[in-house]
Order: C-alpha cells, then structure tokens, then sequence
C-alpha cells in the first residue's frame, strides 16, 4: 500500500483516486482565527469526527501529538493528546448519542453537545493523570483454555500443547517411530483435551493493543503449559515484567503504558 522511491527502478504511482473502502484517510481543513489549511485526517468510527496531528505555531508545524477535528468546520474538539488518547476519546464519543455532522453553529448552541465535549475534556486529562486508557477494551483476566495431550495405552502424557495442530503432529510421530523410547507407544495414541483449564493469563485492555503481545501466562516451557494458577501469583510476576493493573479487572501491557502518555 505504501508508494516510495526505488534509486533502481522508476515508480509508476496510480493517479486515480483510491477507492473509499482501501482508504480511511479522508481531505479536510484545519480552521484558525486568521485562516485556515488543508489537512489529511483519517475518518472515525464518529461521522463526522476526524482523527488530525495537532498542529502549532507560526508557521505552524506538527508537534508529535494528535486531536479529533470536526470535519465540517475544521475545529479541534479535544487537546493534542498522544494517538491511543485521541483513538480512545472517538469510541468515547460513540456513546454520546451526538450528531457530530451537523454544522459547527449548530453543535455550538447545543447545551448537550458543549456538555459531553467538556466530560470528554475532564475524562481525558484524569485517564492521562492516571496513565491509563480513556476507554477500555476489554477485561484482562481470562483463563488459559485446555490444552492438547497426547494418550498412549489409555493413559495422558507429561507434555500437553496449546494448538491442536501441535499435538496432532506428535501423535502422528509417536504411531509410527520405529526406536526406542517410542516404540512401545505405537499404534495406541489418542488425542484428547483437557477437562481444565491450565491457569489464569492476562490480556492487555488498552484498544490499540489487538495482536499476540496482548496476552501474558507464565509459563515453565513449551509443552508445560502454565505454572501459575492464581491470580494473586500472576500479578506478581506481571508487575515485576512491566505490567500496569489499573484496578481489579484492567491491565495495561508494558507497549501500551508507555504509550498512553
């Protein structure tokens, strides 16, 4: 998706327009007393509402922070604010139940609209004052599901596994190894899955935290599954990797703490 320049090869950039759906940047204005510039902000989940870098100065510059715009009039409606903020403060907005389409003089001379924009502005600065997330998520603790064994002569074996495609693997190998020590195993090898779960792990609440590095199970290795099973154990050992608990239900991992600032 992205164009550069090659020094080996000439680039053949498309002028045509993008399509709307491979796009979710979206050309806009910036307004000011003396004026206005054009901008390139990306849309929300909010219409109406854009996320734009926070601009300053004279000439104006960008400072490294972000704001949510009105699209229409090219008004800032939050502070700067780091990105995961600024994301955060668009799901804020989504329960509002505020036409943020409207034109500005409109959204002006409405006493709700000023209202959830000055909650929105009191929210934010104590989510930044507590360092973490505006809105979270979705709650951190969750438990491991079952893991995969392998049973041989109708009985588990020591090493489980967390994908079924894992254990499956070494059912296959254990039917047919020819030497010692698997085969006595042969032909007997079952597949089945544990009734319980291994343990506790924790997820990371913040939005912008969606991929693998969003989960933390302590772990003795491999194939052993998880070591700690309370949750009391787990937050030890999360807080001294960096984790953040923020009350009872929502961590933040290490990425995103430090990026919510």
């Amino acid at each position: 998706m992205t164009a550069t320049l090659d020094r080996h090869h000439d680039a053949h950039p498309n002028p045509d327009p993008m399509p709307d759906a491979a796009t979710a940047l979206t050309a806009g204005s910036l307004a000011f007393s003396d004026g206005s510039v054009p901008m390139t902000g990306e849309a929300t989940i909010v219409p109406g509402l854009a996320l734009t870098p926070a601009v300053s100065g004279r000439p104006l510059r960008y400072t490294g922070r972000w704001t949510l715009t009105h699209t229409g009039s090219g008004l800032s409606l939050t502070f700067p604010a780091s990105l995961p903020y600024t994301r955060e403060a668009a799901v804020w907005l989504r329960g509002a139940a505020v036409d943020w389409t409207r034109p500005y003089e409109q959204i002006r001379a409405d006493d709700t609209t000023r209202r959830v924009g000055y909650q929105l502005r009191i929210a934010m600065e104590h989510a930044q004052l507590d360092r973490r997330p505006l809105v979270f998520a979705r709650t951190s603790w969750v438990q491991v599901p079952p893991r995969w064994r392998v049973w041989v002569t109708g009985n588990p074996t020591e090493a489980s596994y967390e994908a079924w495609q894992s254990v499956e693997a070494v059912a296959g190998m254990v039917c047919t190894w020819p030497d010692p020590p698997y085969d006595w195993m042969n032909p007997d090898a079952v597949i089945r899955r544990d009734q319980t779960s291994p343990g506790w792990a924790l997820q990371c609440a913040a939005h912008g935290c969606t991929d693998g590095h969003a989960w933390y199970a302590d772990t003795v290795g491999e194939h052993d599954g998880t070591a700690v099973d309370t949750r009391t154990e787990l937050s030890k050992v999360a807080a001294e990797d960096g984790w953040l608990a923020h009350d009872r239900h929502h961590w933040t991992c290490p990425g995103c703490t430090r990026d919510h600032h």
